[in-house]
């Protein structure tokens, strides 16, 4: 049976358990045969006819990625069936917010094949919005730390925010459900940021640590707040948690 959501996929399954989320077995489950080798110019490759498909995976990727493809072409093969689909690494990190996008929207099933809300939020209540807490999560749910974060923001509980630097500026972000819409960081690092030192080759702080919210926030009174920042280094960019663990600032201007 075709599931639009991950979630029918889950419960039909009787997964209860984030270990119990294997998935090569939900693949089979849905008619996909999985085959990880060598791919050139692409992450995962869907090619599907009737009721069975194969979903080629990059053999060279962590074990994170792995199961994030295979995921990302569950969704295809669920919700685009009969269409050919050929992942590139930069659809994998196409933020899963904008799901208008084909490939925004497989990201945003495969995160719930991965962590699945029911299962995500008890893991990650009353825990701090931090890089430690993602980490934490990621080896729960055997994904990245990016996705682990990303997830921790988009249905946590917390006020706060992802954001993605690099060298030209922002790249993406998203916003927990009371900031998303409502507050938007910098498209340039400020320089008091640890996130511009890390950038910039320094070690940053490697904690986190209270800000300065107009040092992030684009909004006309940030500098009357206090925002706890925690930003790493991944790859060529920084990721930033930024979190408004005193919510006065969301109380004024939400309504």
């Amino acid at each position: 049976m075709r599931h639009l959501r991950a979630s029918g996929l889950l419960d039909e399954l009787g997964v209860d358990r984030p270990e119990e989320i294997d998935i090569e077995a939900i693949a089979h489950h849905c008619g996909c045969k999985v085959r990880y080798r060598h791919l050139d110019g692409c992450a995962a490759r869907l090619v599907g006819a009737g009721d069975q498909a194969i979903i080629s995976v990059d053999e060279d990727s962590g074990l994170e990625r792995r199961r994030f493809s295979v995921a990302h072409e569950i969704a295809h093969w669920m919700i685009d069936r009969g269409k050919l689909f050929e992942c590139q690494k930069a659809d994998l990190r196409t933020p899963w917010s904008r799901a208008t996008h084909p490939e925004a929207r497989a990201n945003a099933y495969a995160a719930d094949l991965l962590m699945p809300e029911r299962l995500f939020l008890p893991a990650a209540c009353n825990k701090p919005v931090t890089f430690d807490t993602a980490d934490q999560l990621r080896k729960i749910f055997t994904v990245s730390r990016t996705a682990a974060a990303f997830r921790l923001v988009e249905i946590g509980e917390a006020d706060c925010m992802l954001v993605c630097h690099g060298a030209e500026g922002s790249r993406w972000f998203v916003g927990s459900r009371r900031v998303d819409g409502h507050f938007w960081p910098h498209q340039q690092l400020s320089k008091d940021s640890d996130a511009y030192a890390i950038l910039h080759g320094e070690a940053g702080s490697g904690r986190s640590q209270t800000v300065d919210a107009d040092d992030w926030i684009d909004h006309r009174n940030a500098g009357e707040y206090e925002i706890r920042e925690h930003s790493v280094l991944a790859g060529e960019v920084v990721l930033t948690l930024l979190w408004w663990k005193d919510s006065t600032m969301i109380e004024r201007f939400v309504h």
